[in-house]
């Protein structure tokens, strides 16, 4: 009976040998896991996987951090008499009430440049940033800057805020942008409301491993995103022709006019990008994967329905709640609350 009790054992231990998982289960939901693990397991040679970047690919927005970081630090560049314009950028109405906050854009531009002078005069001086974030003029700038931020969310177009963004690093080069960017990072992670999940991490090696390339497809700067995505210190381990973003005319300067040959990377742009550039480097082939987490995704999930979705859920209202409570076929759905460090 020992004898027989044993090899028993011993086949068990050899045929769970046999169920090992090409993903770690980590905090994926059943569905999901099982949803990712088929797909890595039957997919034809040459496949592709095209990923959103800003809560998708990691837990928080590499822009709005930058935005964060850069006020918190003071690290603004351009000029005192610059503020007033560069606060307005790209804005098409600066005098009409934004939805949400009750104020135009030129109202609050006008307090901001105010401020702004006020505190890059004491930066001058030699007022360290510690000194100058106890300053009501710096509480207001913070305060301005954001309420501006969600102001412009609100009311325009999208393509607004993907242009007056970046016109907040005016006088930067991209490489001083890059630089900064990193900075910003290591803050966020070190301070734990930045997230590289361990799904993530673990699902793109499971990718690779399989000859399953993957891409970035994001509405934030390209630059910023290939600064977090391309340095091994950050372990995303992206080359920069895989990774997608916003585009502007000026390759020196940043800030100023879209790119004007290429699709900017939101909405139905992500689609133009993936019929563009990576459905020519695979043989004409769509993405086996789509993943995103809001609504600058649905026309890259709605496009591509033979691909597996992959939805993170952070309980958003409007068109990605509309696509998650549909019941797409092929689609799953990750809690955006469930992850591992």
């Amino acid at each position: 009976m020992r004898k027989l009790s044993f090899l028993f054992s011993v086949l068990c231990l050899l045929s769970s040998c046999g169920r090992s998982e090409v993903l770690p289960k980590d905090s994926w939901t059943p569905v999901a896991h099982s949803a990712l693990e088929e797909l890595i397991k039957t997919a034809p040679a040459d496949s592709y996987a095209v990923f959103d970047f800003d809560n998708t690919t990691i837990i928080n927005d590499i822009s709005m951090t930058l935005m964060a970081y850069t006020v918190d630090n003071m690290r603004f560049v351009f000029s005192a008499s610059e503020a007033f314009e560069v606060f307005t950028s790209y804005i098409p109405d600066t005098d009409i009430v934004l939805e949400g906050v009750g104020r135009s854009a030129s109202e609050l531009a006008r307090e901001l440049a105010d401020d702004y002078a006020h505190l890059q005069l004491l930066k001058y001086e030699g007022t360290s940033v510690e000194l100058l974030r106890n300053t009501p003029e710096w509480k207001r700038l913070k305060s301005n800057l954001f309420t501006l931020n969600e102001g412009l969310e609100n009311t325009f177009d999208y393509g607004v805020w993907c242009q007056w963004q970046p016109s907040l690093f005016k006088g930067m080069t991209y490489d001083e942008l890059a630089s900064l960017t990193k900075e910003s990072v290591r803050y966020w992670l070190d301070e734990g409301s930045m997230v590289v999940p361990k799904e993530t991490l673990d699902l793109f090696a499971a990718l690779r491993k399989h000859s399953i390339e993957v891409y970035i497809c994001s509405a934030s700067l390209e630059v910023i995103v290939e600064a977090m995505a391309c340095d091994p210190e950050f372990g995303l381990n992206f080359s920069e022709d895989h990774v997608f973003g916003i585009r502007l005319a000026d390759t020196q300067w940043v800030g100023g006019a879209f790119d004007p040959t290429y699709t900017p990377t939101f909405l139905e742009g992500k689609v133009a990008c993936i019929e563009r550039f990576m459905r020519p480097a695979h043989n004409g082939a769509a993405p086996i994967l789509v993943s995103g987490d809001s609504g600058g995704d649905v026309a890259m999930l709605s496009t591509y329905s033979d691909a597996l979705r992959l939805v993170y859920d952070c309980n958003r209202t409007g068109s990605i709640a509309e696509f998650i409570s549909s019941g797409q076929p092929r689609c799953v759905v990750q809690p955006r609350t469930q992850y591992s460090k």
